[in-house]
């Protein structure tokens, strides 16, 4: 199987390593981790379970549902992860005038 965005093609046990490498280090990082349930009836066991314990969870994997769980996760989100603009994140020792 190969992973989307990647020159790998990993097997599926390469990919579980992986993803679990990746979740170590957003919580030795101390990153947000949200859920996303995408795979009707999914529920997480193992590291994963542990891992995300009693973390609520977005499930988009219904149809039904998908708009009002899309909107929660909008809500969940706020302002983490948005870029700021150029303007206002830009001072005389910003790497992005350097850069320019």
């Amino acid at each position: 199987m190969c992973v989307l965005g990647s020159d790998l093609c990993l097997t599926a046990a390469q990919r579980a390593v992986v993803i679990v490498s990746e979740a170590e280090y957003m919580y030795r990082l101390r990153k947000d981790i949200i859920p996303l349930v995408l795979e009707p009836g999914y529920v997480p066991d193992g590291w994963l379970g542990i891992l995300i314990g009693t973390k609520l969870f977005f499930d988009l994997s219904r149809p039904a549902t998908f708009d009002a769980e899309l909107e929660r996760l909008i809500q969940e989100l706020g302002s983490r992860g948005r870029l700021q603009s150029l303007a206002s994140a830009s001072t005389p020792n910003s790497p992005c005038l350097q850069c320019q």
